[in-house]
């Protein structure tokens, strides 16, 4: 099957993110930033994007909080084009993580002074463990209210289960008002890569609840969780199926001793932790985009499996080859899109569509916007 034919015949509403890449647009500079020229840093190819609006509101509370914005870049090791702020910027895990490493240093607050009460620095390895050495999602939770009582400071993390549905929900009262937006999605993102990284699963959400104001990107948001997001809510929570809460967690001390050497390095970097098979088929789909030749026979070929064997596989991940290649086109766009360097017919046929109209219809049907919302402007 052609990509064009899969475009046609593939129809899903929204896709689950894979992504590994957040893109930024910084919109302003702190008084005392200078025109940085910084070493490149090496990025996937795919990614999803950041919305503008959180990158914003994020130099918006660093301008406030009084961090020197110059030397956070240089410490995150982020590169950019024209060697200004106040311009599109690609952020790898690796950059966000060197960032947050940074902040923890000169904030000597695990919640980044973000919060009423300091949270020491030395607790984030006693709650790792207490959480992540936990049997299931469920008593990690409960862990978690438990390892509260000897640390001010953590935020309240509550489940609740009606019927086949469970939600998450994370108290965010403690935090300064005008980092809500900030504070919220950054909690929400960690809660969901510990997830993924303890039971060596993606936990697919259903919705996530913001208590921030509607932007007018909200696709950004559906990309980076791979749900749609509710604005205005009463709190800041991720809703999901209630078999997740029985998903074993399958890490050992080791493990949790490899995550916190380098934290929070390998939560960012290893966040989707799909399986092997799902893994295999998305690397050779990335190392062939657009390829007409990337066919399902050429990839359980290249991945030692019969064609009726790599679809039985991924089935019983919940994906498929063309779930999968929709994946890797929509976040590829998305980088390219907020780099700003290709025309809608240029990308297009480098993804391997058969017209801009076609990509432009793939790519609504992914993010609900049309490509030209992630251009720079």
């Amino acid at each position: 099957m052609t990509l064009q034919q899969n475009e046609h015949l593939h129809r899903r509403d929204r896709l689950p993110s894979t992504a590994r890449t957040l893109i930024c647009e910084p919109a302003q500079r702190s008084s005392s930033s200078k025109p940085l020229t910084l070493s490149s840093t090496p990025t996937p190819t795919v990614g999803y994007a950041l919305p503008a609006e959180e990158a914003r509101e994020f130099v918006r509370v660093a301008v406030k909080q009084r961090w020197d914005l110059p030397a956070l870049v240089q410490a995150a090791k982020i590169s950019t084009t024209s060697g200004h702020l106040n311009h599109y910027v690609q952020i790898t895990p690796a950059n966000a993580a060197l960032g947050m490493q940074h902040l923890w240093q000169i904030t000597g607050d695990t919640l980044l002074g973000l919060a009423r009460i300091k949270l020491a620095p030395g607790a984030l390895r006693l709650l790792t463990f207490a959480v992540c050495g936990a049997p299931d999602l469920s008593t990690a939770v409960k862990r978690y209210q438990e390892f509260r009582t000897a640390f001010a400071g953590l935020p309240a993390v509550t489940i609740e289960q009606t019927g086949h549905t469970a939600v998450l929900a994370i108290d965010v009262a403690d935090f300064d008002a005008s980092a809500l937006p900030v504070a919220s999605v950054a909690l929400l993102v960690v809660a969901h890569r510990i997830i993924n990284w303890a039971t060596r699963r993606s936990l697919r959400l259903h919705q996530v609840e913001l208590p921030h104001a509607e932007t007018t990107r909200k696709a950004g948001y559906h990309a980076m969780f791979g749900a749609p997001p509710m604005f205005n809510a009463r709190r800041a929570a991720l809703v999901f199926n209630a078999d997740a809460l029985a998903h074993r967690f399958a890490r050992s001390h080791d493990d949790i001793e490899d995550l916190l050497h380098d934290a929070p390095t390998k939560l960012l970097t290893q966040c989707d932790q799909q399986t092997t098979v799902t893994d295999q088929v998305r690397h050779i789909i990335e190392d062939k985009l657009g390829d007409p030749n990337c066919t399902s026979n050429e990839i359980a070929a290249r991945v030692g499996m019969s064609r009726p064997t790599l679809w039985r596989r991924l089935r019983e991940e919940n994906t498929s080859i063309s779930e999968i290649r929709d994946q890797v086109l929509r976040d590829a766009a998305l980088c390219a899109l907020a780099r700003g360097d290709q025309t809608i017919a240029q990308l297009s046929q480098r993804l391997g569509f058969s017209e801009p109209s076609a990509f432009t219809r793939a790519f609504r049907r992914w993010t609900g916007h049309p490509p030209r919302s992630y251009q720079p402007r």
